[in-house]
């Protein structure tokens, strides 16, 4: 209690800074961006950020969500009516992880009038006991809301809405906001197989199948390197562009990406870097995959296709 107190007071000051509004302009409030280490979340929102910004006449005003859910009242006492509420982007609707999908309830709850958007999401509540009581109380909270505008990235949390929150009167299928990101890195030698594979209650690739995997790869002759898009640190607004780029050089200098990783899948697409991905347990990669399937670098697999047949394919192309 005593640490959850300071932390409320640093918070506070730093927030301070961040909600300093300028009185001529109506505001777009980003909400629920991390500090945690999760670079494909960090992705999404400097490709949130970038959009926002884009549009005339409007302050943009990002809050992570630690400080959201720290300081809920002081925000509440500078957001004005006419200003734009905008949830950030990522895989966390539904019951996976529920101290995100709680954070969403709670700023749905704490703007009844202003207009709120939810970028790109996956929607997954799991077909339990426990998922369908998380998909009423979600649901009672989306629906109660006048002006709420849902926007999801593949087809099965599209339909899956579509069925499941018929109220909301503004819900579209669109990419992962990741794919409005267009680098172009330095030129690198590429070499080796860079294998980036989940270790979260996400996964489906299990620890004997990722030693086979790694066996089977070990005949193409290649330096095999193993990486992560999840840093076990904070990362701070400020370094957030750096290390998001230093990522995407290690995937960008790689002759070939295995991924189960959403973002590893987007990753490799934003640097035109060669990659198989595969699926992970809500089904999202796949999903996702429906909008890159006409780039011949990516290719999705199922469990039981000819991996090294896939690979040659891939690590033959320029």
């Amino acid at each position: 209690k005593i640490y959850t107190f300071f932390k409320r007071i640093v918070v506070s000051l730093k927030l301070n800074s961040l909600l300093k509004r300028d009185n001529k302009l109506n505001a777009i409030f980003l909400i629920g961006s991390p500090l945690h280490g999760n670079i494909g979340d960090h992705a999404i929102s400097i490709a949130e950020m970038k959009l926002l910004r884009e549009i005339k006449n409007k302050q943009i005003i990002e809050i992570p969500g630690e400080y959201y859910n720290l300081c809920l009242n002081k925000i509440k006492r500078v957001v004005k009516t006419n200003d734009i509420i905008v949830i950030t982007g990522g895989g966390f609707i539904g019951s996976l992880w529920l101290n995100e999908e709680n954070m969403v309830r709670n700023v749905i709850k704490a703007f009844p009038n202003n207009k709120i958007i939810i970028m790109p999401q996956t929607v997954f509540f799991e077909n339990t006991e426990k998922g369908a009581k998380e998909l009423q109380i979600s649901k009672e909270i989306y629906e109660g809301h006048k002006d709420l505008w849902l926007f999801v990235r593949e087809d099965n949390s599209f339909e899956y809405c579509k069925q499941n929150f018929e109220k909301i009167k503004h819900l579209f299928l669109v990419p992962d906001i990741v794919t409005y990101l267009d680098y172009e890195l330095p030129k690198e030698q590429r070499s080796g197989i860079l294998l980036c594979l989940r270790e979260d209650k996400e996964r489906v690739v299990s620890k004997e199948n990722k030693l086979q995997l790694v066996k089977e790869l070990e005949k193409l002759n290649f330096l095999i390197k193993e990486t992560t898009t999840v840093l076990k640190r904070r990362v701070s607004l400020l370094e957030r562009q750096k290390v998001f780029e230093e990522k995407l050089l290690e995937f960008k200098t790689s002759k070939l990406v295995i991924t189960d990783r959403l973002h590893g899948m987007l990753f490799a697409a934003i640097t035109a870097n060669p990659c198989i991905a595969m699926n992970n347990s809500s089904g999202k990669v796949k999903g996702v995959y429906n909008w890159l399937k006409e780039l011949p670098y990516i290719e999705f697999v199922e469990e039981n296709e000819n991996m090294l047949e896939i690979a040659n394919r891939l690590l033959a192309l320029e």
